[in-house]
């Protein structure tokens, strides 16, 4: 009943915003950004997204994200790839200070459904954005969960995964920014037995932001891993401090 649920609000959020478009589309502000990200978690993965404005204080976004770790697959030399889409509806708050961006997304695939054939709605993925601003210091917070939606195969168990990150940033020019970046992502594996929960992982390091005039900005993102920290199966002496990085290059269109 909950997948069902989620389903119903991802089509009716995309049937309001598109009929919202048809009548306002002489007047409608767009924007698009592509970016490039690679980082040790989900390897390289291309992402897009778009903004079609509503109104002065609404807008609808959608995004996408090309998943090309072949982990997501099954290890079939890059084949059944999982590809997310996803639509949302921004709201602009406190004069432009704020942003608060819900949305859902429908990946396909075969890494949650089970392991078998590529589906459409291998997974459903309700999350929700949160941009403040205020002069030069900006904060970014985010939940993204990826919830298994077909169980149609067993050659694997079914995954919930559950990301949460917070990117407090100070911007000291239009050319160059510095901020932290926080980041968790939990898996949670749905066994025969039990639903057993461990951290995937968990980072946090400074991060380095550069903008051009064009526009497009370079990001990068380093520092400590605590992921073994985080899980109990993991006896103390084997512990460690991992290491992190992410790279993300952004062209606005």
């Amino acid at each position: 009943m909950k997948k069902f649920f989620l389903i119903l609000v991802l089509v009716l959020v995309s049937f309001f915003a598109l009929n919202t478009l048809k009548s306002e589309e002489t007047k409608t502000p767009t924007s698009l950004i592509i970016s490039l990200n690679q980082d040790p978690a989900f390897g390289f993965y291309p992402m897009f997204w778009g903004s079609y404005g509503l109104s002065e204080k609404i807008a609808l976004t959608t995004y996408g994200i090309f998943w090309t770790q072949d982990a997501l697959a099954g290890k079939n030399g890059g084949l059944n790839l999982l590809t997310e889409i996803g639509v949302g509806v921004n709201f602009t708050l406190l004069d432009g200070a704020l942003n608060i961006n819900p949305a859902i997304g429908l990946g396909n695939g075969n890494f949650q459904s089970g392991g078998g054939r590529a589906i459409v709605g291998d997974n459903i993925v309700p999350q929700v954005g949160i941009t403040y601003t205020n002069g030069d210091f900006s904060v970014y917070a985010a939940s993204v969960n990826w919830i298994n939606l077909r169980k149609e195969s067993k050659v694997t168990n079914n995954y919930d995964l559950f990301e949460y990150s917070v990117n407090p940033m100070y911007s000291y020019n239009k050319y160059f920014a510095l901020g932290l970046t926080y980041d968790r992502f939990l898996y949670i594996d749905h066994t025969p037995k039990e639903d057993v929960t461990y951290t995937s992982y968990d980072w946090i390091g400074p991060t380095f932001k550069l903008t051009f005039n064009s526009g497009a900005s370079a990001t990068f993102s380093a520092g400590v891993d605590f992921q073994d920290y985080d899980n109990k199966n993991i006896a103390d002496n084997d512990k460690i401090l991992r290491d992190f990085y992410r790279l993300q290059v952004a062209f606005p269109f």
